[in-house]
């Protein structure tokens, strides 16, 4: 019991000594602070950037958002994904890939209006059961 009260003790030490510490940003870092509108959930799966101004955000909840950097502002690139958990864009062809629970899915906007109206599965090989644990 005496050693429990002593490693309670220290953890608590150990937070409140990392809380006290100023944040201590790197040479070269800019923090920008990043505004979400109050009706978007942000189960953030996987972010890439398109090109210098625009980055994709895919979510858990099975959406794509767009966040353009130099205005602030919010646009939906894809949605009606199954638990999307990752995100890759080829920098060189700008294609978008997101990873869902089932599948490799390239999310292409065919009309350039800014919104994805394509989902091509590139691969759905792995399978899927019912177990939540399981993804590809």
């Amino acid at each position: 019991m005496k050693l429990m009260k002593l490693f309670v003790a220290a953890l608590a030490f150990t937070v409140v000594a990392q809380a006290a510490r100023p944040m201590i940003k790197p040479a070269g870092y800019q923090v920008d602070v990043v505004n979400i509108p109050k009706e978007i959930t942000l189960g953030v799966g996987g972010m890439a950037f398109l090109d210098r101004v625009n980055m994709l955000i895919c979510t858990r909840e099975g959406e794509v958002w767009k966040f353009n950097t130099a205005t602030g502002s919010w646009s939906k690139f894809a949605d009606g994904l199954h638990e999307s958990l990752g995100l890759w864009i080829d920098q060189k062809k700008g294609e978008v890939f997101v990873m869902q629970r089932p599948e490799l899915t390239k999310l292409v906007d065919t009309d350039k209006d800014g919104q994805a109206d394509l989902y091509q599965t590139v691969n759905a090989g792995w399978g899927l059961t019912d177990n939540y644990h399981e993804y590809s």
